[in-house]
């Protein structure tokens, strides 16, 4: 990867599969075209090395930005620039559009999960958008938009010590009551299934639209386990 000054990078943010490191921080100017899994798994990413992936107008493949729970979430921005979206269409549970696992922001970008390649099997809960159930974690999403054709548009998972924050955002479900998990809203939390009696996870919505199907539980569906709760705020 082509590494070019800070300055010039600023000045030529249409450069494609380009990186620049200022500082502690590593930039990427990014198209369709480009593998970006490939940067997200070599970017080296740290609380010491913040990265910032600026992605260009385009459709992009499914991507993965998690980390294993006993490691430290990725300090990682997604950063959309026009029209930007990340779409899978296998329509398995497996398959969302994005697994996020963050310390960091994501900004002005489309995710939607469909099922063009077949038909989902019955026994399978559906792709979500994004999936984001990994750990502990700290993400602040803006104007984004999430789809499923399968079931909520956006499934998570929160620890005790987790802030999700939503800023216009839209979340929709078009899935129909041929999925199995189509009741399950817009957007789908539980709080972590390793937490017991744990308080402190946070959920923060704030100018957001929801769309589910009618017949589903609600808009917003929280499952609180193990005696553990999520606070939900409203902006």
């Amino acid at each position: 990867m082509k590494k070019i000054g800070l300055l010039t990078a600023v000045t030529l943010s249409a450069c494609i599969g380009m990186s620049v490191t200022g500082k502690a921080d590593t930039q990427y100017f990014v198209s369709g075209e480009d593998d970006l899994q490939q940067i997200i798994d070599t970017c080296n990413d740290s609380i010491y090395n913040r990265v910032e992936i600026y992605m260009e107008s385009g459709t992009y493949s499914p991507f993965d930005a998690v980390s294993d729970m006993a490691e430290e979430p990725r300090y990682i921005d997604f950063i959309g620039m026009g029209m930007v979206v990340v779409e899978s269409d296998d329509g398995r549970y497996e398959s969302p559009a994005a697994k996020l696992r963050l310390d960091g922001k994501v900004e002005g970008i489309s995710f939607v999960a469909t099922h063009r390649k077949g038909e989902v099997p019955p026994d399978d809960d559906g792709a979500y958008a994004v999936h984001a159930d990994y750990g502990s974690q700290h993400t602040e999403f803006k104007d984004c938009s999430f789809l499923s054709y399968q079931t909520a548009s956006v499934g998570m998972g929160l620890t005790h010590d987790s802030e999700v924050t939503f800023e216009n955002c839209q979340f929709t479900n078009r899935a129909d009551e041929s999925l199995k998990r189509w009741k399950d809203g817009a957007i789908y939390v539980h709080s972590d299934v390793h937490d017991f009696d744990k308080a402190g996870a946070r959920l923060n919505f704030n100018s957001c639209s929801f769309v589910a199907p009618a017949g589903a539980h609600g808009n917003i569906i929280t499952q609180e386990l193990n005696g553990s709760s999520i606070e939900i705020n409203y902006g």
